[in-house]
């Protein structure tokens, strides 16, 4: 391991600006954002919603991030426990990524895992990471869909398989549907 890590660039030092670590996460994902969608992000209006759905209604909202002209829309597809989130972001541009976020250790865990296997799917690298970044919340563990299915019918198809898979749902299987989007204030 030694021969990948310069030891001698590494510093327990924050950067400008940041008190803790979690200002440095936060910081360096606002900042990828801001790079992905310019400053006019900073003078965008935000507006979304949250509706229980059916899992056959997937298509619709999928599509809605697809076709969305808004500066950043996000997806947020949740099982009504909220164990398992899956996320769908679109940048004005063309940026698409979706990702699936389910807390460490857990059944859910290992069968996301399975999913992801049986898909050809990469799954994330097992890495050192606290069990808690707050106390008494459990730090999530986010799988990136990699590669990322072409289209609103493949991807579609794939969250659909995702959800009957590890969830066991059916059709007719409610979830909760969250979208935001970030607009032009113009």
């Amino acid at each position: 391991m030694s021969q990948f890590v310069n030891f001698s660039k590494r510093s327990v030092t924050l950067p400008a600006g940041c008190k803790n670590l979690i200002d440095v996460l936060q910081h360096q994902g606002l900042q990828r954002m801001g790079d992905m969608v310019g400053p006019e992000l900073n003078c965008a209006v935000s507006n979304g919603g949250t509706v229980k759905g059916k899992l056959c209604e997937i298509g619709q909202y999928v599509e809605m991030a697809y076709k969305s002209r808004a500066l950043a829309f996000t997806l947020l597809v949740s099982s009504l426990d909220e164990r398992i989130f899956l996320s769908v972001v679109h940048i004005r541009g063309g940026t698409i990524w979706a990702s699936v976020a389910v807390e460490k250790d857990t059944a859910q865990e290992t069968a996301v895992r399975r999913f992801f296997a049986r898909h050809g799917l990469h799954s994330p690298d097992d890495w050192v990471m606290p069990k808690q970044l707050y106390p008494g919340v459990a730090a999530p563990l986010i799988f990136g869909i990699s590669p990322l299915p072409s289209g609103v019918a493949k991807l579609s198809a794939l969250v659909v398989d995702f959800f009957r898979e590890v969830c066991r749902f059916n059709d007719g299987s409610e979830l909760n549907y969250h979208h935001g989007e970030h607009v032009d204030a113009a």
